[in-house]
């Protein structure tokens, strides 16, 4: 099997990728969703690596506004120099 010679299913677990992912990140905080996945194919045989969650609306109206929230405390950061 390919992923197998490629050593993929490995290479997924050091990096902590699951078969099945959330695909939101708020805060340090990963959130989950009823949204549909999207899986991610090998281009080399067409198999499942592994499927990500979509963002709805309200996971996105949430990094958003977290976004701002952390804008206006950043903007005051001098930049090194």
């Amino acid at each position: 099997m390919v992923a197998e010679q490629f050593e993929i299913d490995e290479s997924l677990a050091a990096l902590k990728i699951k078969e099945s992912n959330p695909g939101t990140a708020v805060g340090g905080k990963w959130l989950t969703s009823d949204a549909p996945s999207i899986g991610s194919l090998s281009p080399v045989d067409g198999t499942l690596i592994g499927q990500v969650n979509a963002t709805t609306r309200e996971d996105y109206d949430q990094v958003i506004a977290a976004a701002q929230k952390a804008f206006e405390k950043w903007r005051l950061v001098p930049a090194p120099k």
